[in-house]
């Protein structure tokens, strides 16, 4: 009886050093995934961020593109703005004389 209580006693205690290792193990385990997880979080950010970085560098440069296209065309839209005031204040100079030239005719008719 008492070789078995040893062998017993030896049972438990390799049981006991297993589940220890075991442990430990997983400990280990759970700590390498936590710090993968983290530096995964870690560099998904930091792609994210230069991303974001990157659109609105390009988001910039567009608006810039556009508002120096737009400063460009300014001056263009204001002479043709200007070429329309004179030909349309020049129309009404011609259309106001023929109609005055058309009223004294009237006049000189019905007199």
């Amino acid at each position: 009886m008492d070789r078995r209580q040893v062998q017993l006693d030896l049972l438990h205690e390799t049981s006991v050093r297993h589940d220890e290792l075991m442990r430990d193990l997983e400990y280990k385990h759970l700590a390498a995934r936590h710090q993968l997880r983290g530096e995964l979080l870690q560099r998904q950010h930091q792609v994210e961020l230069s991303d974001q970085r990157e659109y609105m560098q390009r988001a910039e440069l567009e608006q810039k593109q556009r508002h120096l296209s737009e400063t460009r065309q300014q001056p263009k839209n204001l002479k043709v703005l200007l070429l329309l005031l004179i030909f349309y204040s020049r129309l009404c100079v011609l259309v106001d004389h023929r109609e005055s030239t058309c009223r004294k005719n009237w006049e000189l008719t019905t007199n």
